[in-house]
């Protein structure tokens, strides 16, 4: 080739490559650059779930990732699994780029976890420190939009279709635990507090949430109140996430509470102080409900007749809780999961525990003390001290 024609290529790809770029044409090795370039700054907004970014990567910012906005724990979820990830460019070719994306599989990670007792934070560690991985590999169209390279709007849709699944089924079970602890230890805290209505409209709804639609008065209300003060007053425990599944949580309570069987039947059997004045309540309850005139009935008179009779019962109960040594207990507690997240609880905490109290059984010799008492303060006639010679707790409770 002579010099003149060497010459003459030189001014011709000299003049080629001063059209390109004066028209905008990309040289083969710089369209590719670019378009990788803006792949990989759209990879890296989405991991950072900077939005703005990421759509500025994408023809006219019709961004798929741009309607991505998962609620809470499932965004903090995403939010580790993607600050773990890592992506590697395989090919560029055709105005396509095809990425390889490696991140944490938190299905893998969580298999063998008991989900419900984590909580979101937890998580941070088990993801980073993992080498359990899961690979996606995605394919990012480009188009030309003025001088720059954008992302087809349409190739974003697998991707953000693959992460808006990361952790949404860890999202419905983490946490669960400690929200349901809370749950339970508000209801003991009503029940400490004696806001029984609160602990009821927790246990039961609305419907029964009011005291006096279980207990039929207010002076009930008080009465029922300091029962549950009582028992509840006197327990430490301790809560635990046994299982959980989309539609409960199960959990355990255990912890130390009145052994109040044990101190019922020392009461009977020996403590006169607390069983005489019980069992004179009791005798005067007796007579009082035999002799009432029910052919001009009175409803206060009745009602102030029955509160009486149960004012008795649960004071005898509360000083016997008060005598009571503790025992260890445990149980199963569980908890409904409603649509909207909530959670219901149909039983009272610490009911099942006390089953095994039954009708109370007091020596002979506290049903003739009681009866002496009455007679000599002459709150009962011999007539009626004859009367209630022979009858026993059960045959005193009429009601």
């Amino acid at each position: 080739m002579t010099s003149r024609v060497k010459k003459a290529v030189s001014l011709l790809l000299i003049s080629s490559l001063c059209a390109s770029l004066l028209t905008g044409c990309d040289l083969p090795w710089g369209k590719k650059k670019a378009q990788q370039e803006v792949v990989e700054t759209y990879l890296n907004a989405c991991f950072e779930f900077d939005y703005r970014k990421a759509a500025s990567c994408v023809q006219k910012k019709d961004d798929a990732f741009s309607d991505f906005y998962p609620d809470s724990p499932q965004l903090e979820i995403c939010e580790m699994i993607l600050s773990n990830a890592q992506y590697e460019v395989q090919k560029v070719e055709n105005d396509r780029v095809l990425v390889d994306i490696t991140m944490p599989d938190i299905d893998r990670v969580l298999k063998r976890e008991n989900v419900a007792a984590l909580e979101v934070e937890d998580l941070e560690d088990m993801l980073s420190d993992t080498d359990k991985m899961l690979e996606e590999s995605f394919d990012f169209d480009l188009i030309k939009d003025g001088k720059e390279w954008v992302i087809d709007p349409d190739s974003t849709e697998d991707f953000v279709e693959f992460i808006s699944e990361l952790g949404v089924e860890a999202a419905s079970e983490i946490g669960l635990g400690s929200r349901a602890k809370s749950y339970v230890e508000a209801l003991i805290g009503y029940f400490q507090s004696g806001n029984i209505s609160a602990a009821y409209d927790m246990m039961y709804g609305s419907s029964y949430g009011s005291v006096y639609s279980m207990y039929g008065s207010s002076s009930l209300n008080d009465i029922i109140t300091e029962l549950y003060v009582a028992l509840y007053g006197t327990i430490e425990y301790d809560i635990e996430v046994v299982s959980c599944n989309s539609s409960s949580v199960t959990l355990e309570f255990t912890g130390t509470k009145p052994n109040l069987a044990d101190a019922m039947d020392e009461a009977c059997e020996h403590n006169a102080d607390l069983s005489v004045p019980f069992l004179k309540r009791l005798m005067i309850f007796y007579l009082e409900f035999n002799n009432m005139d029910y052919s001009d009935y009175d409803s206060d008179a009745f009602e102030t007749l029955i509160y009486g009779y149960y004012d008795a019962l649960i004071d005898f109960y509360v000083s016997c809780i008060g005598a009571a040594d503790s025992e260890e207990f445990s149980c199963e507690i569980e908890l409904e999961i409603n649509e909207d997240g909530s959670f219901a609880i149909y039983q009272d905490p610490l009911g099942s525990l006390y089953d095994d109290i039954g009708e109370p059984v007091f020596a002979d010799e506290f049903y003739e003390q009681a009866r002496d008492e009455l007679l000599a303060s002459g709150e009962i006639t011999q007539s009626e001290y004859d009367e209630l010679e022979g009858l026993d707790a059960t045959d005193l409770v009429v009601y």
